[in-house]
């Protein structure tokens, strides 16, 4: 909880920019749902399995298309052992990932997409950042003035048995995830709200032996609620993801995983604040390891910010509050681009708008 009061005290900064807005007449642009923070778990023992992102609960329309690119920066400093001196992790690192995703909208009330990312393991940076707020803070970490700076080390040993032990930069392509959403109500048409269920599928094309993938197929089942009230937007997640075998050492047959994303946003005629809280359980609840068994917590602070019509930008900071499951600081930053029918649409009806202010 080292940089939590940083994160409430510039979200307070944040939304009392709106109160400049307070007396604004609430149109379709000032109340524009643009949030959930599309963002994931950085935690590095949590990479070889499927990880929860949440998405907007509003489907694309037929032949409407989006492309979505973000940078992900993540430190994290984790050293533990079994109880029984049996098993032993040191998480090292500071990841960057680079995510590209692809969605379209489908006949009916159908959206598919796909999501891969390319990760990158190198020496922290963020380092002397987070251990000055510590220091600021008066808490400094503890498990920090164990490992010096800008060290990288992956390393899992359950019983006796080495199951990772990686040390250095490296690269390489993560996991591919593909997925289905149909939407099963709609505000648009009158629904009370929306709420939209999705599919996904893991497949291994990450590099296991790098701590990129687990070498097996997973799945994920998830409902995604949002209701609007005006400028205020909630959006609620809930998703089971069925977890294949870990195919490392001797391998490891993990556990079943709930995850529960709760969204809140604020919205004006172009940007939007958003606090968002994720309860992530663990794949490792048997492993041995008290911080990899635990069920994790982590807030995240942003914004997204319409640099166009059809283009919006998203960052995002979070912080882990539990301490485990959970990369200890991340930033986020990514680029939103839709395409396709609905877009086209969009921009013509906007030129005729601005053809009779003209005249």
């Amino acid at each position: 909880m080292k940089n939590i009061g940083l994160m409430i005290l510039a979200f307070l900064a944040f939304f009392s920019f709106g109160t400049v807005h307070a007396g604004e007449k609430i149109t379709a642009a000032a109340s524009k749902h643009r949030g959930p923070l599309n963002i994931s778990n950085s935690f590095p023992a949590t990479l070889f399995f499927l990880n929860y992102r949440p998405l907007r609960a509003e489907n694309f329309d037929k032949g409407e298309y989006q492309i979505f690119f973000d940078v992900d920066e993540a430190n994290t400093i984790v050293i533990d052992q079994s109880r029984d001196r049996t098993g032993e992790t040191v998480l090292d690192s500071e990841l960057s990932q680079y995510r590209f995703d692809l969605s379209a909208g489908l006949a009916g009330r159908l959206e598919v997409g796909v999501s891969t990312a390319i990760l990158h393991y190198h020496g922290p940076f963020l380092d002397g950042f987070i251990e000055s707020v510590e220091g600021a803070a008066g808490k400094p970490s503890r498990v920090r003035k164990l490992v010096g700076k800008n060290d990288i080390r992956l390393y899992l040993v359950r019983d006796n048995q080495v199951m990772l032990d990686r040390s250095g930069n490296m690269a390489g392509f993560g996991d591919t995830v593909l997925r289905a959403k149909y939407a099963l109500m709609e505000e648009k048409n009158k629904g009370p709200f929306d709420l939209s269920g999705r599919l996904e599928v893991k497949a291994p094309t990450g590099n296991k032996s790098k701590g990129m993938g687990s070498g097996s197929f997973d799945f994920g089942v998830s409902a995604l609620g949002h209701k609007s009230f005006g400028n205020f937007h909630l959006q609620g997640d809930a998703a089971y993801l069925f977890i294949g075998d870990l195919k490392l050492g001797g391998g490891y047959e993990p556990d079943n995983v709930f995850t529960g994303v709760l969204s809140t946003e604020y919205s004006w005629t172009r940007i939007s604040g958003i606090l968002q809280f994720v309860y992530t359980q663990t794949a490792l609840k048997n492993i041995g390891i008290p911080t990899l068994e635990e069920a994790g917590e982590a807030v995240s602070l942003g914004f997204k910010y319409d640099v166009a019509n059809n283009a919006l930008f998203q960052f995002s900071m979070t912080e882990n509050i539990s301490d485990v499951t959970f990369s200890d600081f991340s930033l986020n930053a990514g680029i939103e681009y839709r395409f396709g029918k609905k877009s086209v649409s969009n921009k013509k009806s906007e030129r005729k708008n601005r053809g009779r202010k003209m005249m």
